[in-house]
């Protein structure tokens, strides 16, 4: 099954079985190339994995996992090459994965995605993309069976929402305010954003996959996202920090979100 359709159908799968996909992020090499692997593996009970490839200049991430980019380039000397020559290491890891790269280092390698596709990478995600820029990427992603992620903001006109939606397989939803780090307050106003969001989406594509993601840390964040008709929670920042505590620790969170996840009728 081409990477796209398989992404799309697990959550689609998950959906229909009346839960809310989990997605983790994990940023390739950090805080070590074997310590990512150990990472990966002991967070299995996720049900989409999310690849970060290291940047230098990661304008949608706060402190914590800026400094892991900064780690990531510096002290282990990984640039987007390299990074996605490591996760070829997780090709018979058998859950659908996704890259999330910034735009310049998706310019800055010719082969980018087709480094991805050999890889068993199903889909891509640049959250700074242009909607110029984004359509050639998303007709080469298709070209080669990877499915395409758009971000919107809250904050966006319908016009630009439309837009990211017709383009798109998944529309990443920022659900917080600010960078990651932060806690999304999911408070009235914001809720009736998102819901509009989602409705609108729908409306433009019915087949459309809706990921909610920055600021969400907390069961109880799962919950609600899941209960407004979002497919799929993306968790990032409080993930990086438990890898550092180790994979123990890791793997208690991941599996509090996906008791969670599994709690819900959605």
């Amino acid at each position: 099954m081409p990477g796209r359709e398989y992404i799309i159908n697990t959550i689609r799968q998950i959906r229909e079985a009346r839960r809310i996909a989990l997605c983790g992020y994990f940023l390739v090499g950090y805080p070590s190339p074997k310590r990512f692997f150990s990472a990966v593996r002991s967070a299995s009970r996720l049900d989409v994995l999310e690849f970060g490839i290291p940047s230098g200049c990661p304008v949608l991430d706060g402190p914590t996992i800026a400094n892991a980019h900064a780690v990531t380039l510096g002290a282990r000397g990984l640039d987007t090459e390299t990074a996605l020559a490591l996760t070829s290491g997780l090709v018979n890891l058998e859950l659908p994965k996704f890259v999330m790269s910034y735009a310049e280092e998706i310019r800055s390698y010719a082969g980018f995605l087709d480094t991805c596709q050999r890889n068993d990478i199903h889909g891509v995600f640049s959250p700074d993309i242009d909607n110029k820029e984004a359509k050639g990427v998303s007709l080469h992603s298709h070209s080669l069976g990877m499915a395409f992620v758009r971000f919107v903001d809250l904050s966006m006109t319908t016009a630009e929402i439309d837009s990211a939606t017709l383009q798109s397989d998944i529309l990443y939803v920022r659900i917080g305010t600010s960078c990651t780090g932060t806690t999304a307050q999911l408070c009235d106003a914001e809720c009736l954003q998102l819901c509009e969001v989602i409705r609108r989406a729908r409306l433009n594509n019915p087949k459309i996959i809706v990921a909610g993601g920055i600021g969400i840390r907390h069961p109880s964040q799962v919950v609600n996202l899941a209960c407004m008709g979002v497919d799929m929670a993306v968790v990032g920042m409080v993930l990086v920090e438990k890898i550092a505590l180790g994979a123990e620790e890791l793997s208690c969170k991941v599996d509090e979100l996906r008791q969670a996840a599994q709690s819900v009728s959605a």
